[in-house]
């Protein structure tokens, strides 16, 4: 790349955008796509925002955009990267809240309350529109703005359901009910009950978070000290165990927990019930399967214990701006130019109950359920008729699900929760356990102290400047 390019805006996750500062009147921009979405050879994305570039083009004359791809894995590395290189973008798409809370503690994002105006007098809106863990405020300042929710769904096969005698009263309400269910479901050596992965990835992560928090567990407390081996420890046990009965309804091999994956193995009849967050399988259903999608239903995911409440894990993405970069302001800019624009509703409507908007106005307006770019009619359907209700449970559940960013119990966003997620300790943790490496406590106190490790080192080198009470926290 040439030297002359020198600065970038980014839109990281599903689209990636840098903004390169050329000369003193010119501006280009590359939009990276994220190549890690391989099965999508017809993604409606990358024709959405073409249009969108030639609509912000033909609005600012002297900028010029280009497309490219970025690796989903290294979305989070090459940012940490570029700040410490004093080359930060200016735009940022983040997975998930905790790597906000992780930036905005150590003063890296820039307000963006003008956006925020913006767009809720778009949809005639206020802040009780946005779900729970949904912003980050400091001293009445915004600076996230929340465009999806991706919940924990278990999404059913019910034409191997129903084969195998069962009806909708046999969803379970337990994971003690599911893993009962394999006596009905399993066709040893052909079909698996369930789908629940132990590979050493993010998934893992979402997965035994998903326990602990419904077995009443916490990796931290509002101190940000490590309790997952003190007082959570029996929690912390019972989730690994969990854990391993789930996996062992689960079928050999199945090491992430990708839309594609999912898809081959429910397509091939090799698993009746799978588990993913967001509603992305309808998309994969409805392009390559079609057939399957109207025998494919989601559902809330079982409890540990179903007397104690529902409880579900539902990470919400969010756009930031990155203050040291060098054009905070103009990022700014363009991202209210966006969001209140028709093709922010496109862009949600490229992955239909899945970039789903965890913010009432948004979710409930004309806009989001009627207005259909032309060739996204298809992919707008499943915002319609039975699929919705996969829609509307994965906006239920921003309203009382958790992430890492702010565990259960706790009240402020955890400073360190980022840098945790992407360590890959929990995933060692479930593997040491699940493959006899160690018994459940001793795979916990590894992990704890590994993360209490990893925290005294980012002390050294990450200041916290402010602690950040959660946005509805409860």
């Amino acid at each position: 790349m040439s030297s002359e390019y020198r600065h970038a805006i980014i839109f990281i996750f599903k689209q990636t955008i840098w903004l390169y500062d050329n000369t003193k009147d010119s501006t280009l921009f590359e939009i990276y796509y994220p190549n890690t979405i391989k099965a999508w050879k017809n993604e409606k994305g990358k024709w959405i925002l073409r249009v969108q570039i030639a609509d912000y083009e033909k609005e600012n004359p002297n900028v010029k955009i280009r497309m490219d791809s970025l690796a989903f894995s290294d979305v989070w590395a090459r940012l940490v990267m570029d700040l410490a290189a004093g080359k930060a973008a200016e735009v940022v798409l983040l997975p998930y809240l905790q790597q906000a809370a992780t930036l905005a503690c150590q003063g890296y994002l820039y307000p963006i309350n003008e956006v925020m105006e913006a767009v809720n007098a778009k949809y005639k809106m206020t802040e009780e529109d946005y779900a729970p863990y949904s912003l980050l405020k400091i001293d009445n300042n915004h600076y996230v703005f929340p465009y999806d929710v991706n919940s924990m769904m278990l999404f059913i096969n019910m034409k191997q359901w129903e084969e195998a005698g069962l009806t909708e009263k046999d969803v379970p309400k337990s994971w003690d009910e599911l893993i009962e269910l394999k006596k009905t479901l399993e066709k040893p050596g052909e079909r698996w009950t369930f789908m629940w992965t132990a590979g050493r990835n993010v998934w893992s992560c979402e997965h035994y978070l998903a326990l602990l928090m419904q077995a009443g567990g916490r990796f931290f407390n509002d101190d940000f000290d490590v309790i997952l081996d003190t007082e959570c420890l029996d929690s912390a046990v019972l989730a690994l165990e969990y854990y391993k009965k789930l996996h062992g309804i689960s079928p050999p091999g199945n090491e992430g927990f990708s839309a594609t994956e999912m898809l081959k193995y429910m397509s091939a009849g090799r698993v009746t019930v799978g588990r993913y967050t967001g509603g992305r399988m309808l998309k994969s259903f409805l392009t390559s399967n079609p057939d399957l999608l109207p025998y494919v239903r989601s559902y809330r995911i079982p409890q540990i214990d179903p007397k104690k409440g529902y409880m579900t894990y539902a990470p919400i993405d969010v756009y930031a701006v990155i203050k040291p970069s060098v054009f905070p302001k103009e990022g700014a800019q363009f991202l209210k130019w966006f969001l209140t624009s028709h093709h922010f509703i496109n862009f949600l409507h490229t992955v239909p109950t899945h970039f789903t908007p965890p913010i009432k106005g948004i979710w409930e307006s004309e806009d989001y359920r009627t207005y259909t770019e032309p060739g996204l009619e298809k992919l707008v359907s499943l915002l319609k008729e039975r699929y919705n209700e996969t829609d509307k449970l994965n906006f239920e559940n921003a309203w009382y699900g958790y992430d890492f960013s702010c565990e259960r119990g706790n009240k402020y966003y955890n400073p360190f929760s980022g840098a945790i997620w992407g360590g890959m300790m929990i995933p060692d943790m479930v593997q040491n356990y699940i493959l006899g490496k160690m018994d459940a406590r001793e795979a916990i106190k590894l992990c704890a102290n590994q993360i209490r490790g990893t925290v005294n080192e980012l002390k050294k080198t990450m200041q916290v400047k402010v602690k950040i009470e959660a946005w509805k926290a409860h």
